[in-house]
């Protein structure tokens, strides 16, 4: 498994282009090579936290630089092994995994700047679990990414609706807001993938996170179990009862448009969506956010999110271990209350977020992170690439009512059990379910 983890890294590296190997000094101090991915954040918030580690930490130096093709340079260089000492991009993580290209990293250190908690407690439950192999933390996530249910709080208050508590709550607004000549939910139709976010936060709701983990971990039934069956048959009725009816034909900018314009009254995404439209929301719209509604008393609730941002430290570095010390003082709680304040998004340490003053649409996702119980996101694109297409095709077909619920659920089954029954495809280490919440079959 490891040797054929090795031939797929292997082939993917070897499709980039060359680039030059970097140097570094064999005296004076210790150089950590720092490379990011420079996208619509920038790298302010990187450089001031490289220059801290600078000052706390005498005889180190950062070397940071960013590029938007900072995985294509990087590529060939972890093939030579030659990597930079810590990254944060977009590489092919699963296959460097598999690959034993990462260092694993102890989180049983201590915290930056939080006496008698180690590192490892510092992260919020279930965000470190896509990043754990063979008992090993292989990455960090720097950002929190959660999904959402996004409504502007002028707009409903000046109609008199009211968030849903409840299922029934909820059906109930959406019949509202359909008769009040309002399209419910705005939707990226020309991305059908939106659409699984929303199903798996209903499988959740139905069956909790055992019934979640079975789909992925490809248990045998687990797509045609009861929970998967409801939570695709609740996704299709909402996408052809409350779904903006021109939706199929949008890209996710003109359907969010349609949202912000007051058009539609809802829209589920992730928390990037104020960043992506704040260009063309109007002065008075209040933006804020709520999640799905419980479905069963007896299943806890849980926010929809995950990491993201990895970043991760090379095995073959000159200097892996300071790199590592590095990344620990990176996400520290301080450090990340001071990403929140650059970028405008949440953080995957408990508490960042408590001193920061933040915007009412992302006070009202803190408040969901604060009240969830766990954090739980989908792995099947991560590990399994051409089984993420597959839900992205047959889930096409569920909401727009080309096939029934059961159908979409027995061919998702069959997809997994083609995964499961292929030698050649490396398996996922399993999702675990902490004992707290595993319960009796529903």
């Amino acid at each position: 498994m490891a040797r054929h983890g090795e031939r797929l890294l292997m082939a993917v590296l070897l499709a980039a282009a060359g680039c030059e190997k970097a140097q570094t000094g064999s005296n004076g101090p210790v150089l950590l090579e720092f490379a990011v991915f420079e996208g619509g954040y920038g790298l302010g918030w990187h450089e001031r936290a490289s220059r801290a580690y600078e000052e706390a930490t005498l005889g180190v130096r950062v070397s940071l630089w960013g590029s938007p093709r900072v995985s294509e340079k990087l590529r060939p260089r972890i093939l030579r092994g030659n990597p930079p000492e810590i990254a944060l991009c977009d590489l092919p993580i699963w296959l460097l995994m598999q690959g034993g290209k990462l260092r694993p990293l102890d989180l049983s250190r201590p915290a930056y700047g939080q006496p008698g908690k180690t590192w490892g407690d510092t992260f919020l439950p279930g965000v470190l679990d896509l990043t754990t192999y063979q008992g090993h933390c292989l990455a960090i996530p720097t950002e929190f990414g959660g999904w959402v249910i996004w409504y502007d709080q002028k707009l409903w208050r000046d109609r008199g609706w009211q968030v849903p508590r409840t299922w029934a709550d909820f059906e109930r607004v959406c019949q509202e807001i359909k008769r009040a000549g309002i399209a419910p939910f705005a939707f990226q139709g020309k991305y059908p993938s939106y659409a699984i976010g929303t199903f798996f936060g209903l499988l959740q709701r139905a069956g909790g996170l055992e019934a979640f983990a079975a789909t992925q971990n490809l248990e045998p039934g687990a797509w045609v179990a009861s929970p998967a069956i409801q939570a695709a048959r609740l996704m299709q009725d909402i996408a052809l009862s409350y779904f903006d009816p021109n939706c199929m034909a949008l890209s996710h900018i003109e359907s969010q448009m349609e949202f912000v314009n007051r058009r539609c009254a809802m829209v589920a995404c992730g928390l990037w969506l104020k960043h992506e439209m704040e260009q063309n929301t109007p002065p008075d719209f209040e933006l804020s956010c709520f999640d799905l509604p419980p479905l069963r008393d007896d299943v806890p609730y849980m926010w929809q999110g995950g990491g993201s941002h990895l970043c991760m430290v090379f095995r073959d570095a000159s200097h892996a271990e300071q790199a590592e010390d590095f990344l620990r003082f990176l996400t520290s709680r301080s450090n990340m209350a001071k990403w929140i304040e650059h970028s405008g998004s949440l953080a995957p340490v408990r508490g960042a977020a408590d001193d920061v003053a933040l915007p009412p649409d992302l006070k009202a996702a803190k408040e969901l992170m604060d009240r969830a119980a766990y954090s739980f996101q989908s792995r099947l694109s991560f590990f399994y690439p051409g089984l993420g297409q597959t839900m992205v095709d047959q889930i096409r077909f569920l909401i727009t009512g080309q096939c029934r619920p059961e159908a979409f659920c027995q061919a998702m089954e069959a997809a997994c059990q083609a995964v499961r029954e292929n030698p050649r495809i490396p398996k996922a280490p399993p999702m675990e379910v902490p004992a707290r919440f595993r319960r009796a079959s529903p």
